[in-house]
């Protein structure tokens, strides 16, 4: 307890509004966690993969990785280290609500609305890709654990569908690395257009490969909204300096609607990444 009695010391007084945990990359489990029990509720959850890569960012940056949590109508502030003991390397987390003291406890009748206006700036730039203007990878590894704890705790079905567009390379090969990136931004439009505004939500996974989640869908509805897609960027025509470049994409399609099991969100990205495999085994240009 001496690395939690330590971190808590830090916090001081914001202690008593916080809480620390203490993660396992290699079971993915709560190895140690103390403090205000109704915050702790808010801590993110993660797959012992996701644990690994949290460490690595910190690693990478060489400094502790803090991040802003909108829960409600409470500001959280999370901190993470990468730390290592006797028993192996092993992800720190301190969450500290700082409603009080950073949100609302201001003299200026609108420095709340700044504050949090700030903070929805700073969240939008860590979660968006910065050439399509889509989610980005952190926010599917934030977002989609939550949206199938909330698909099976509602008992409603939820869909995902991987896209990889089809001989990326040989666009940049043949039209430049410039070109590639517009048809990737100009596709990113496209995917945007086919899904319900509010409900939905696209992100790029990475490279040419997209990941669009369907909330309250069912398989047969995942698979048509799909095949739409696939057509529209088939039929679509991509300009690029006077240069007409067409594309297609292939598609992979997954279900959430057994609720009496588990869906660990590696598992489900596993099985929708290999539809998406069996279809460019087919041929590319095809919905699995």
């Amino acid at each position: 307890m001496g690395m939690l009695d330590s971190v808590c010391n830090q916090f001081g007084k914001w202690v008593t509004s916080g809480a620390v945990r203490v993660l396992d990359p290699g079971s993915g489990q709560t190895v140690q966690e103390q403090g205000n029990s109704p915050v702790s509720a808010y801590f993110p959850t993660l797959t012992a993969k996701q644990i690994a890569e949290h460490m690595h960012h910190c690693l990478t940056a060489g400094t502790p990785q803090i991040y802003l949590i909108h829960a409600e109508t409470r500001l959280l502030l999370l901190m993470e280290v990468s730390y290592t003991t006797s028993n192996g390397s092993q992800l720190l987390q301190a969450l500290v609500d700082g409603t009080d003291t950073v949100f609302w406890d201001t003299p200026e009748a609108d420095a709340g609305v700044c504050v949090l206006s700030e903070w929805n700036r700073l969240r939008r730039q860590t979660i968006t890709d910065d050439l399509t203007g889509l989610y980005n990878r952190r926010y599917i590894d934030d977002r989609l654990p939550v949206d199938i704890q909330n698909c099976v705790k509602q008992q409603k079905p939820l869909s995902i569908v991987f896209a990889d567009l089809d001989y990326y390379k040989k666009i940049n090969d043949i039209y430049g690395h410039a070109a590639g990136d517009a048809v990737l931004n100009e596709l990113a439009g496209i995917l945007l257009s086919h899904i319900r505004k509010g409900n939905d939500w696209v992100a790029r996974y990475g490279g040419e490969e997209f990941l669009i989640l369907l909330n309250e869908c069912e398989n047969e509805r995942a698979k048509n909204s799909a095949e739409a897609l696939r057509v529209a960027v088939m039929k679509h025509i991509f300009m690029y300096h006077n240069s007409e470049i067409h594309i297609t994409c292939s598609f992979g399609v997954i279900t959430i609607d057994d609720f009496s099991v588990p869906h660990p969100v590696d598992k489900v990205l596993d099985t929708v990444d290999k539809r998406l495999y069996q279809a460019k085994q087919l041929g590319r240009n095809v919905v699995i």
